[in-house]
């Protein structure tokens, strides 16, 4: 997760860790167009956060298993 609002671009520091829970949550629901809905999401208002990066690559493995 970003630690400071720098790293994220047009959203906030709030909003990004709810829509990194909610993108967890569908994930582990097995829902993962729209877990990778928020993933690739908060990738565009924190493009240098690895975290985000790897649970894209994460949720599109699990895309292409489906």
């Amino acid at each position: 997760m970003p630690e400071s609002s720098r790293e994220i671009v047009g959203m906030e520091v709030a909003e990004f860790n709810t829509r990194f829970q909610c993108g967890a949550a569908f994930y582990h629901q097995g829902a993962y167009r729209e877990a990778l809905a928020e993933f690739e999401a908060l990738l565009q208002a924190a493009p240098g956060n690895i975290e985000i990066r790897v649970w894209v690559r994460k949720t599109r493995e699990a895309l292409i298993g489906e």
